[in-house]
Order: structure tokens, then C-alpha cells, then sequence
């Protein structure tokens, strides 16, 4: 009989127990709470002259496992090896073609049979999956939900790995007991990849300086002291039909690092904005501050000074209405009840309809970073006292003054102040919160969604940074991308596409951001944008329903979670060679051009008492989505350093590393270099069908070897 090609590979690499121990929790439960263990499967698939068997458990240390095979081959019946044990996969060789086999499985303690499986397998030379890669043409294999054994032809020389992919929205995949992983075939692969072990537990991962607001629940909420707006503690100066620089207000702010405690504090009105395109009297922002943070020195620490405070105002009335013809507007009305069906307009409101930018030391943590929130849009201020008694009734931004004052070289950051004017760092969170209040508006006012998923409001949030941050002036290092996607190539891996973690929340934005980043850069830029902003929906049915709507295309979730998980797997040079997914794309903003300028911005400030015009430049027409610049995952400057080593692009994890399958989640692992022309994959059988296995195939590279690939530009 002839044998065909893979024979000549048959042979398993086993590997060792020591990097693959798989002890799931239900054998562990099983060994404390039973005498007896269970073998939960045993599956058998007929290969050319030989079978592949792969079990689920049976793999506690006090039993044995016998493994006979019918009819009768050479070296049958046998215990299995501890090795055997652990991989729960075996390849067993030497049989006929054509011939029906019975395999059975014996779970022992001592001489008691515990558990017995049986499964039945035909070997055949046609049985084999056989993946030609034909010079890149085919560069991914999908493999069925029940397909265990594929041969890659032609690949000798090329980088394989694998991702393990969870579809289901809401369920993990857990990583000790179900995930899949793959042995190879010796002599036909060696390691290029030194792989990232993975941290076992979520605590471990490191603590950022810049931590993220979450409103606490209503019922945490606590208002302390004694101070009341309707009492004598203060006088509030604040004539709303009149405002003028020096006036006051009480305001609550925050009084400790879990931003829970709240009390009136008195703030003087420091900074006047006007509309640009308004006039004279057309005021869209007022900026306060308390006397005793205000300083006419340098801006440092706790202290602003009054150029800083003014260069707020001007960025932000230079800016806001460029964002709103993107996002959309604001709601001007201030609500009655908790479900927001009865309003009444914000114009008789305390502070009109004005943006108010609020300037405190948030979380009076200092500069510790005990709180590290740099600023917050807390939708409580769009609700009358009657309901809310610490809201302030009024459209409000929290920004922090430390970080006003915020500044990062290398790795030495400082709170010594930018040469009097505001950190990039903070001009960009005041934009990203301005698209939160937006989004309230639009998804929960005008749409009457009872809830905005936060994986996707930030995401729209970023990509908000995204497209301001050339016209905002922010410095290279200083832009959204820069902060990340190095977080998004370290550990992407804890945090699904679609999925928000309470704690370590931080990766859930990289995850969040980098998805949105894709679908900007390669289904239709700004215009995409402004279609998930402003649609009746929110999540996944948004962005689906977005990107069908501006390409006139049909496609699923499934087909856009693929397409950025292979612009994830395959460098930039390699995916610009072969036409494959990226985010090396660049968009020039022609996909949506409209006429918009914005005149002279003039700030009113403590110093410019004469109201004369102040100018911070002008935002002219045709440039909303020039900023969409290509990204290039595995760029210098986006690495990210394990055991003192930098690597570049998402990290590829060790398969056994006890890392859950987040929902919406996926886990790039490396296999190796080809050297040879075919390469036989074996992986453990599927438990369950949310989980995709997915193989990757590419030329050659170091994974601590940057990519300098240029953009690809979009006209």
C-alpha cells in the first residue's frame, strides 16, 4: 500500500507534562467530594494508517488509565504515560487502511474500574484536512467545530500560530478545563516565538497612573456637612442673567478617592467661552475653580493658574462644535424624574444651558494618584435636586487640577506644570467626556435606551480622541493611540471586544479602542463614526447596523470579530503584502468632506477683563478625518516590555497559560516555524461550539523586532 506524505510526519511531539498540565476544576472537585473519578469523552478520529483519540478527564494523579485497541496492535493494551495523561491526546500508528477500529479507555483505582469509554475510528488516506498555502493565498484555516487533525502544505519556512476565539457575547470559556491547545508533529516545526507566560490572576496585572471614573451606585452616594445653597453658609453671587468673572457658585464636588463623598464647596467663575460663530453675548462655557487652588504663579501641584485656566476655556469653545457635527448635540433640559419623562428647559435652569468645566483637585488625592481620575461627565447633574440632591442641575465636566499640570518623559511623570498651558492629557479626557454627555443625549434622551453599554460609550469616546487629535494639537506620545495599544498588545488577552471589566478596566478600554480603531479605519472613517453615534442603537447592534448602513454591505458581527482578529494575527508588512485585514490604514478624510469653520475663539478670563477677542486659531472646512492615521500594531514605539525584553504586536501567549477565554475574546498563541514542506496540527476535541480555533500562516519575523511598515493611505 501506498503511503501518502503524511506519514512521513506522523510522528506526535508530545509535550512535556511540565508546560502542559491541564487539572480542571471538575477533577479536582471530583477527587475531594467522590471516591471515584469519570471519564467524561473519549472521541477517535481515523487518520492515514492511523488514528488520533483525545479524552476529557480522567487525568487525577491517584488512577490509572488503559488504553485497547480491536482489532489486536502491536503494543495494546497499555497504561498510558503521564505524559499521555496529561496532553489527553494520543496518535496511534501502525494500523490499516479501511479497517473499522474500537478504542477503549479504562479509568482504574487500582484494580476497580472506575470509568470506561469507547469510540470507533475507520483510518483512510482521504481523512486528513490538507490546507494548501500557495505562496499566501491561503493564509488562514478555520477549523470546524469538530475537526481535531489539518495538514499545512507548502509552508516551510513560515511562522504558524493559533487563536483561540470565544463567540458567545456573554460566557466565558474557561482556561483550564475546556480551552483547546495543539501538539505538532516532531521534526517539522521549531520555536521562533518566545512566548508571554501569561499572569495567572487579574491582580496581577499592573496598576496604571491614569485610572478611569465610574459613577458609584446612588445608594453609596453620600452627602456630608452641613452647607446648603438655600442656607447662610454662602452667598452665591452668580446672576445668571449676567454672568461676569468673579462671581460664585456652590457646586458639589468630590471629597475623597472613591468619589462617593460629596459636599457644596464655593467656586468663583474664573473663564467666560463664547461660540465662536456667535454672538457677543452667546456664552457656551464657564470655567470655575475654588480661590484657594487659584494661583498667579506658575500652574503646579494643586494649583492653576489663570493662563491655564484660560487655555482651557479657549480649547474648548475652539473645539466643542467640530465634535458635535460628528457626535451630535447635547440635551438642553433638565429632568423631573428618574426615567426622563418629564423635563423642563435648561434656559430657566441655574446655569442655563452652559457647559460648565469645573476645575478641582478630584478625589482630593493630590498628586498621589490614590484616585487617578484626570476628569468626568456624571449624568446626575441633568436631574432637578428634587430627584438628585447633589446634582447640580446643569450640563457639568469634572476636571482634575494635578492633572492640568500633568506631565510624562519616558517614564518620569510630574505634576510641575506645561509652561502655563494644559496638559494634552487633559484636553483630551474634556473631549472625550464631552462625547459622553453627547451620548446621553442621543442614545438615552433622543432614543430612550434605558442603558448605553460602557465598552461601547468609551469606545465612541476614543474614537472621539482619535479624530481630534491632530486638530487639538496634541503632541506625538500624547495621542490616544500611543497610551492604548501598547496595553492592548500586552494584554488584550484579559478583556473580550465587547466586554467592560469593573476592575482592571483599563484593558477593557485598550480592547474597546483598538476594535473601534479598526472599524474607522477600514469601513468608512469619520462617516462611520457619526452614523454609531447617532443611531437608535447601542453595542454590537450598533456598530453592525453602522457599518452596513455606510458600505451598503450585509455582514454579521461573526464576519467583522474575524477580519480585525486576523488584522491582530498578521504583521503590517506581511498584511499589506497579501491584501489582508490591518489597521495600518490612513484615511485622508474624503469619505465625508462638509463645509464647516469655526471663527475666532474669546475667552473672557480674570485677566482680560475687557472681554477683547482672544485667538487660538481657526478649524476649517473638509478636515474632519484627517486625523484617522494608520496604526500599526507592531510600530517602535507601541512595544511592550515583559522581563525587560520589548515585544511588538499583540503578545502571543504560552498555550497552557491559565488564562480564561474572555466572552467576545481571543488568545494569539505561537507554534513555530515550519521546517519542512508539510506540517501536521493536532488539537484537543471541542467542548464546546462558542469556541473558533483559528491557524495563521506567515513569512518569518522576531517578535522583538519592530515593523516599520508605512500606512496604506485611503483617498
Amino acid at each position: 500500500m501506498k503511503k501518502n506524505r503524511f506519514l512521513k510526519l506522523i510522528s506526535v511531539l508530545l509535550i512535556s507534562a511540565a508546560s502542559l498540565v491541564f487539572t480542571s476544576c471538575l477533577d479536582i472537585i471530583v477527587a475531594l467530594l467522590a471516591p471515584y473519578g469519570t471519564l467524561e469523552s473519549l472521541s477517535a478520529i481515523g487518520l492515514s494508517e492511523a488514528a488520533y483519540l483525545t479524552w476529557a478527564n480522567g487525568a487525577i494523579s491517584r488512577y490509572t488509565l488503559t488504553l485497547d485497541v480491536s482489532p489486536n496492535v502491536a503494543g495494546f493494551p497499555r497504561e498510558l504515560t503521564e505524559n499521555e495523561r496529561n496532553n489527553k491526546f494520543l496518535v496511534i500508528k501502525g494500523l490499516e487502511n479501511e479497517t473499522k477500529y474500537t478504542f477503549t479507555l479504562t479509568l482504574r483505582d487500582g484494580e476497580d474500574v472506575i470509568s470506561t469509554k469507547t469510540a470507533e475510528a475507520t483510518p483512510s488516506t482521504t481523512n486528513v484536512r490538507t490546507l494548501d498555502y500557495n505562496n499566501g493565498v491561503n493564509s488562514i484555516a478555520k477549523l470546524d467545530d469538530d475537526e481535531v487533525v489539518v495538514t499545512l502544505s507548502g509552508v516551510n519556512g513560515k511562522v504558524i500560530s493559533y487563536a483561540n476565539v470565544n463567540m458567545n457575547k456573554t460566557k466565558t470559556v474557561s482556561a483550564s478545563s475546556v480551552r483547546r491547545y495543539v501538539g505538532t508533529t516532531e521534526n517539522s516545526i521549531s520555536a521562533n516565538v518566545v512566548p508571554r507566560n501569561g499572569y495567572d490572576v487579574e491582580e496581577n496585572l499592573p496598576e496604571p497612573v491614569i485610572k478611569h471614573f465610574v459613577p458609584p451606585a446612588s445608594s453609596d452616594v453620600k452627602v456630608v456637612g452641613a452647607k446648603s445653597r438655600s442656607g447662610d453658609e454662602y452667598n452665591d453671587t452668580f446672576d445668571i442673567t449676567d454672568p461676569k468673572i468673579g462671581q460664585t457658585r456652590s457646586i458639589y464636588v468630590d471629597q475623597d478617592s472613591n468619589l462617593s463623598t460629596l459636599d457644596l464647596e464655593e467656586m468663583t467663575l474664573y473663564a467666560i467661552g463664547y461660540e465662536p460663530r456667535g454672538g457677543q453675548n452667546d456664552i457656551a462655557c464657564l470655567v470655575w475653580a475654588r480661590k484657594s487652588d487659584v494661583t498667579s504663579s506658575s500652574s503646579s501641584g494643586t494649583k492653576i493658574s489663570i493662563e491655564v485656566i484660560k487655555d482651557i476655556a479657549s480649547k474648548f469653545v475652539t473645539h466643542y462644535q467640530f465634535e458635535e457635527k460628528i457626535f451630535g448635540e447635547t440635551c438642553d433640559r433638565l429632568f423631573s424624574d428618574s426615567k426622563n419623562s418629564s423635563s423642563i428647559s435648561m434656559t430657566s435652569g441655574p446655569t442655563k444651558d452652559y457647559v460648565n468645566i469645573v476645575l478641582w483637585d478630584i478625589g482630593k488625592d493630590g498628586t498621589s494618584g490614590k484616585c487617578g481620575v484626570v476628569g468626568y461627565f456624571w449624568a446626575k447633574d441633568y436631574y432637578e435636586s428634587d430627584v438628585i440632591s447633589y446634582s447640580n442641575e446643569g450640563k457639568y465636566f469634572y476636571i482634575d487640577i494635578p492633572f492640568c499640570n500633568y506631565k510624562k518623559i519616558g517614564t518620569d511623570v510630574t505634576y510641575d506644570g506645561n509652561d502655563n498651558t494644559v496638559s494634552d492629557t487633559v484636553i483630551s479626557t474634556l473631549f472625550h467626556e464631552y462625547q459622553h454627555m453627547i451620548d446621553f443625549n442621543t442614545k438615552n434622551v433622543k432614543n430612550n435606551l434605558s442603558s448605553v453599554e460602557v465598552w461601547y460609550n468609551e469606545m465612541l469616546s476614543m474614537l472621539c480622541e482619535d479624530l481630534l487629535g491632530d486638530a487639538l494639537g496634541l503632541e506625538e506620545g500624547e495621542k490616544v493611540y500611543d497610551g492604548r495599544i501598547p496595553n492592548f498588545n500586552g494584554y488584550y488577552y484579559y478583556s473580550g471586544i465587547a466586554q467592560y471589566l469593573e476592575s482592571n478596566s483599563w484593558v477593557s478600554y485598550a480592547t474597546a479602542y483598538t476594535f473601534g480603531a479598526f472599524l474607522m479605519r477600514n469601513y468608512g472613517g469619520t462617516k462611520l463614526v457619526r452614523e454609531m453615534s447617532r443611531n437608535a442603537y447601542s453595542g454590537i447592534e450598533s456598530i453592525v447596523k453602522a457599518v452596513n448602513s455606510v458600505n451598503g454591505t450585509t455582514k454579521k458581527w461573526e464576519d467583522l470579530v474575524e477580519e480585525y482578529i486576523k488584522a491582530c494575527a498578521f504583521r503590517a508588512s506581511y498584511a499589506k503584502e497579501y491584501d489582508l485585514p490591518t489597521l495600518n490604514k490612513t484615511r485622508t478624510g474624503t469619505d465625508w468632506v462638509e463645509d464647516f469653520s469655526v471663527g475666532n475663539a474669546r475667552v473672557d478670563c480674570a485677566t482680560n477683563k475687557a472681554a477683547t477677542s482672544y485667538t487660538n486659531g481657526n478649524v476649517t472646512g473638509g478636515t474632519l478625518s484627517t486625523s484617522v492615521r494608520g496604526i500599526n500594531l507592531w510600530d517602535r514605539d507601541l512595544g511592550n516590555t515583559v522581563s525587560s525584553e520589548t515585544y511588538y504586536g499583540p503578545i502571543n501567549v504560552r498555550q497552557d497559560a491559565d488564562i480564561d477565554l474572555q466572552p467576545t475574546g481571543f488568545i494569539i498563541h505561537p507554534i513555530g516555524k515550519a521546517t519542512s514542506d508539510d506540517v501536521t496540527l493536532f488539537f484537543t476535541s471541542p467542548t464546546t461550539t462558542d469556541e473558533k480555533l483559528w491557524i495563521f500562516i506567515q513569512d518569518d519575523y522576531s517578535p522583538t523586532t519592530a515593523d516599520s511598515t508605512a500606512a496604506e493611505v485611503i483617498n
